[in-house]
């Protein structure tokens, strides 16, 4: 009975150290996937997955249609856990008037927002480089070399690209977007008697 009590324990034994490794070597490659580097041409569209502490992301948005001018430029910082976007500059220029603005930094919630930057730069083919077609986003980091360069493909689809953005920053900024939006209105009408 001993020599069968002894040949239970180490098949237990066994089979407990072998799932441990197993289980082991599970988490060490879950980690190692995760702790893969941003890498600006690859992740751009997942740039929230990727970015580490300390990684930044600019953008400028060409918000240029017909004659009116505009950019933006937005800086996306990833601070321990968190990441943030922080608008530094927004210009606008129709008809002469030249206006700028810069709104603070703010958290960056990627899940919770129904169509994030990350969506925004997916649906722009990368591949489509043709000077004809005006450039929309532009992407750079500070610690990658090169640009990412995303172009849109006629008037509809910056239209529709330029629409989605705007309702993007309205979700972030609430209060500075109402405010410059209002800067944009007509005064009212003269009374009349």
């Amino acid at each position: 009975m001993r020599c069968t009590e002894l040949f239970v324990n180490l098949k237990k034994g066994f089979l407990g150290s072998l799932v441990a490794t197993v289980w082991l070597y599970g988490c060490i490659e879950e980690g190692a996937k995760q702790k893969e580097p941003f890498n600006l041409h690859q992740h751009y569209t997942e740039f929230s997955k990727y970015m580490a502490a300390g990684d930044t992301l600019n953008v400028v948005v060409n918000l240029s249609v017909c004659k009116g001018q505009g950019f933006d430029q937005l800086q996306l910082t990833k601070s321990n856990d968190s990441l943030f976007i922080e608008f530094l500059e927004k210009m606008v220029n129709l008809i002469g008037e030249e206006e700028r603005w810069c709104f603070p930094r703010v958290y960056y919630p990627a899940e919770a927002l129904g169509y994030p930057l990350e969506s925004m730069f997916a649906a722009i083919d990368s591949s489509n480089q043709e000077a004809i077609h005006s450039s929309l986003f532009l992407l750079t980091s500070p610690a990658h070399s090169g640009k990412v360069l995303l172009r849109t493909k006629g008037l509809g689809h910056r239209l529709e690209a330029i629409e989605k953005y705007q309702d993007l920053l309205c979700i972030l900024y609430p209060k500075e977007m109402a405010d410059f939006q209002a800067s944009f209105e007509p005064p009212p009408p003269p009374p009349t008697n």
